[in-house]
């Protein structure tokens, strides 16, 4: 028997023995009941309409449908379903059939155009603990070999209500919950996210009729009240469960969400691969025992795809057929008191668990209690428990000769959890409307980001550069960027003194925080721009005293110097010229009367004396009798450092403001929280491992991360150290496997030290180290010189601001996405903490970033106004917030 009416592969889980009924749409029809068959779906309201069912006397074909769930088809028992098979067969196989006369596009649909809902409307749903291997592993874990099983376990099918409105379908991802848990047991519980998310391998059955209430079901009943099987991934927070779950069992725990396939695989087409169950020792009591085969041959499959990967890695091989109490005697039990089950009821099996270590059905088995790293394959990644943005798929399949009947995929991620400001909810529970809520912090963003931004531009327009930056176009961009901003702001948007004005005001916050990954590569490509002219010698933007002499370049050979400098506007050569004269005084003097002998000075002096004036500790720059040109371009590259040091600084303050607000806004959390450092360090180890291993296409060096005191938690904004580790590791694998290609890698150790005063990191390699003489470069602005990355992909490789960077990481490229490592400083110590390096040339680099643990840290900022003596600088001191 072959499929006459659509082509059907061997390999197909969809063969003419399966025909899976589920819930459908398409961008032009809605909801409806759907059969699926090779790469199709069969709508069976279509077919309804060309008569195909209209000798089953007891169906309203097009009436049952076309409805948005099975429950009314399930309900019509199994008389219907078989008739309803029977006459799909034939349609399919039947060339002469008298349907036949439609074409494949009147009553199919492929399955890549639809949209896929919950095969029925779930009215209750109960999970059971099924499998002894799992319960006994389980068991041993927490109890002890001697006392794995509970003394009721062998003698009735253990189970549980659940929370059927968190059943979800295949593809819709979940958030990582939020509960109380216990991860020391001597002290007293805390509350946030689990830490230990966990997938169940399960399968479920969906109930057909039900039973009036205070009627009890035989095995027999049961049995013809079974409808089909679904794939099931019933997530868990093992941590919560543990902390919860006496006496009364799981709640938190396992209600936050469970994942079903969409496809429902009938009892008719799983009826060939019917087995014997395991034995069951001691005999059941009588309304339990059963004499027939109630087993079934399904191989069962999870898979796990790591945050930032393109590739699943196998987990767990299983089987139904391991299952000690069947699905028949879980429905029996469930109904042998007189509970009235309905259509659409969900029983999930539990945990499906096999006899050796790769059929465990969890990771909590899989880790054993997470003492044991999880390999992927050959990555080098380890998992013990899902991490965010982890994607767990389950596949199974009965295999016929020549066919399969298979159910699809039933696959799940998992979200960052969502983080909850407890003060702000106490605030709305007492009644605390929205807009009364934020007005103060409303109201202070409403007078200070305009000064902050005005500042920003005033940096720029003021600034001591000596270099023409004004004809640096992307420099100008971002100045007019910057005044766009001030304009939005200013004249665009009313203070929020009212709930429809701070509506417009939250918009307009909105828009900041999204133009600052614009301002951020906009910014990275001037500076790339204005590091080609320096290096070109451009006449419209380096100045002639910054350009070596005709005798300079024949000695050096032909060759100009090398420059790391970078900046904005032309100092004007006309006005007073502030100098650091050699007692160390600044003073203000005329040019003409600069000389120390009396006499006139030449221009080129005066300018080379302007630029090593300020922030400079070259003998030769205090002294300007002792003046050359090297030291005028090294105190260049200074001054330029400070200001972009200064203008990110501001800009990211600005940023976090605006971030801060909006976090609490919008989700109901602050961007500062209490963060667990050990956690956010795998998460970077991890998705730098990635991203190297993407890069360059074979495994990388393996990250160790060294954490003599892993409970440690300090409070931080959590998407910050993130970037910051992040970024770190990422130079440290490059360097790694750029020194070692072709030989064994050695590894790449983070190693997190928790003190008094700080929480320190030391990101250690043996990349070959930096020269003495380059390690300047590394902290400079202008000493990337990869192809940038381009703008369309810019929104993933905002290192330092945005909150989705740690969703998106992994997806960025190794190197080229922008100046990160002189901004990761600027980071740092922003919130009083630093990152500096040790560098041993031909062996390797030590990183070491230290975070703050003081409570009241001052905004850190670079100062510029003591060469800026024009910016306004007195609102920006005395409005700086202690963080």
């Amino acid at each position: 028997m072959s499929c006459t009416f659509v082509p059907v592969s061997p390999s197909s889980d969809f063969s003419l023995q399966n025909l899976p009924f589920g819930i459908f749409s398409t961008a032009s029809t809605p909801a409806r009941v759907g059969v699926a068959i090779g790469e199709y779906v069969l709508d069976l309201t279509a077919l309804s309409k060309h008569g195909l069912f209209s000798h089953i006397s007891d169906l309203q074909a097009e009436a049952v449908f076309s409805q948005p769930s099975l429950n009314a088809y399930m309900a019509l028992g199994r008389p219907v379903w078989v008739a309803v098979r029977a006459a799909l067969q034939e349609f399919l196989t039947n060339s002469a059939h008298p349907a036949r006369s439609v074409s494949v596009s009147d009553v199919a649909v492929e399955q890549s155009s639809v949209t896929m809902h919950l095969p029925a409307k779930i009215g209750d749903y109960t999970d059971f603990y099924a499998s002894r291997e799992h319960a006994t592993n389980v068991g041993v874990m927490f109890r002890g070999k001697d006392n794995a099983l509970m003394p009721n376990w062998t003698h009735l099918p253990v189970g549980y209500h659940g929370r059927a409105s968190s059943v979800v379908v295949s593809g819709t991802p979940l958030r990582r919950p939020n509960g109380q848990r216990r991860p020391d047991a001597t002290k007293p519980p805390v509350f946030g996210p689990s830490v230990r998310v966990d997938y169940e391998l399960e399968m479920a059955l969906f109930v057909g009729p039900g039973n009036e209430l205070g009627e009890p079901l035989t095995m027999a009943q049961a049995e013809e009240r079974m409808f089909g099987v679904v794939l099931m991934n019933d997530w868990s927070a093992r941590d919560i469960q543990a902390w919860e779950y006496v006496p009364l069992g799981p709640f938190l725990g396992k209600n936050f969400g469970t994942t079903i396939s969409p496809w429902v695989v009938t009892m008719e087409a799983l009826e060939p691969f019917r087995v014997a169950q395991p034995a069951q020792d001691p005999e059941p009591l009588p309304y339990l025992r059963d004499s027939t085969s109630s087993g079934y041959d399904i191989q069962l499959k999870v898979e796990i795809k790591p945050s930032g990967s393109d590739e699943y890695y196998a987990l767990t091989n299983s089987n139904l057929k391991y299952m000690y109490w069947s699905l028949k005697q879980q429905l029996t039990h469930h109904a042998i008191n007189g509970c009235s089950m309905q259509p659409g009821d969900l029983l999930g099996t539990g945990t499906i668990s096999g006899p050796t270590e790769d059929s465990f059905g969890s990771m909590l088995e899989l880790s054993w209690s997470g003492k044991n790293d999880i390999k992927l394959g050959d990555s080098g990644l380890t998992r013990k428990f899902v991490d965010d943005n982890d994607e767990v798929r389950v596949t199974g399949f009965c295999q016929g000769d020549g066919f399969r009947v298979g159910f699809g995929e039933c696959v799940g991620q998992i979200l960052p959890a969502k983080q909850l400001d407890l003060h702000l909810l106490k605030h709305r529970k007492n009644g605390t409307d929205g807009f009364t809520a934020f007005q103060l912090t409303a109201n202070f963003l409403y007078r200070e980001l305009p000064v902050r931004i005005g500042q920003t531009i005033n940096g720029l327009e003021q600034n001591p550069s000596p270099y023409k930056i004004g004809k640096v176009p992307q420099l100008r961009t971002l100045l007019e960027r910057y005044t766009d901003d001030l304009t939005l702001l200013v004249s665009q948007t009313p203070a929020p003194s009212t709930p429809d004005n701070n509506t417009q005001f939250v918009n307009a916050l909105r828009r900041l925080k999204g133009r600052y990954r614009e301002h951020m590569w906009t910014m990275a490509q001037g500076l790339r721009e204005l590091s080609a002219a320096i290096r070109d010698e451009n006449p419209d933007i380096v100045p002639k005293f910054l350009r070596p002499s005709a005798a300079r370049r024949r000695r050096m050979g032909g060759k100009a110097p090398h420059h790391l400098s970078s900046t904005l506007a032309y100092p004007d050569l006309s006005a007073p010229m502030a100098y650091l004269a050699p007692s160390g005084k600044m003073v203000m003097t005329d040019p003409a009367a600069w000389s120390a002998s009396g006499e006139p000075a030449q221009p080129q002096q005066w300018a080379a004396n302007r630029v090593c004036s300020e922030f400079c500790n070259e003998p030769q720059c205090r002294n300007p009798r002792l003046w050359d040109g090297d030291s005028t371009r090294r105190c260049a590259e200074n001054q330029t450092r400070r200001l972009f040091d200064w203008v990110y600084s501001m800009s990211l303050g600005t940023q976090l403001l605006i971030e801060d607000h909006m976090s609490i806004h919008d989700h109901g959390r602050n961007l500062v929280q209490i963060i667990q450092p050990l956690e956010i360090a795998t998460r970077a180890a991890h998705d730098a491992s990635i991203t190297c291993q993407r890069h360059y296409g074979f495994a990388p060096p393996v990250v160790r991360v060294i954490a003599p005191q892993p409970t440690t938690t300090t409070t931080y904004v959590p998407h910050h150290l993130y970037s910051l580790l992040f970024e770190l590791l990422k130079n440290a694998l490059r360097a790694t496997v750029e020194t070692h290609r072709g030989s064994k890698f050695p590894p790449v150790k983070l190693i997190m030290a928790s003190g008094d005063e700080d929480v320190a990191f030391k990101v250690s390699d043996e990349g070959g180290g930096i020269p003495l003489s380059q390690v300047d470069a590394i902290w400079s602005y202008l000493g990337t010189t990869e192809h940038p990355v381009e703008p369309s992909t810019r929104s993933k490789t905002d290192t330092m601001s945005s909150i989705s960077f740690m969703k998106h990481a992994a997806d960025m490229p190794l190197f080229g996405a922008g100046h990160s490592l002189p901004m990761a400083r600027q980071l740092a110590r922003y919130f009083g903490g630093d990152l500096d390096l040790v560098s041993m040339e031909g062996v390797g680099t030590d990183f070491y970033l230290h975070l703050s643990r003081s409570k009241n840290v001052v905004e850190h900022m670079p100062d510029i106004t003591d060469f800026m003596s024009t910016m306004a600088s007195d609102s920006l001191a005395s409005s700086s917030p202690t963080v």
